[in-house]
Parts: structure tokens; C-alpha cells; sequence
């Protein structure tokens, strides 16, 4: 294995003393619409489930989802 000799002329920012530039941006989390899914626990129609997204200066991503089943009385 060869190993290469690099010369550094130039320290990154971080190491010079510099403020580095922000590395974190203002994200919005939002749920979708509700809809209504198959509750394997009750065997009916009573699930109410959405996507939970992230909107972000990128656009937007999905980065989740819930589920609820309604309870039986």
C-alpha cells in the first residue's frame, strides 16, 4: 500500500478559527389529509391514517405517518 505526502496550504474554516457557515435550516412538519384505512385489530373500515411530510427549503419530504384505529364500545 503507497501511501501519498499531501501538502495542506489552506486550513478548512472550522480550523482557522472562522465561523463555519450554519449547517441547519427551518423546517415546517404538516400531516396530509386523513383517510380512512382497513383496522386490522377491529376488521372494519375504522382507521383514520396520514402522511406526516417536512417542508423544506429543498421541497418536500415524506418523512413518516400515523395510524389510529377507532376503538370499539
Amino acid at each position: 500500500m503507497e501511501v501519498a505526502n499531501v501538502e495542506v496550504t489552506e486550513l478548512p474554516a472550522a480550523m482557522a478559527g472562522e465561523r463555519p457557515a450554519a449547517t441547519h435550516e427551518e423546517v415546517f412538519p404538516t400531516a396530509g389529509e386523513t383517510r380512512q384505512e382497513w383496522c386490522p385489530r377491529y376488521l372494519k373500515h375504522s382507521m383514520a391514517a396520514a402522511t406526516i411530510a417536512a417542508m423544506t427549503s429543498q421541497g418536500v419530504h415524506t418523512i413518516g405517518g400515523y395510524a389510529i384505529c377507532e376503538e370499539e364500545r
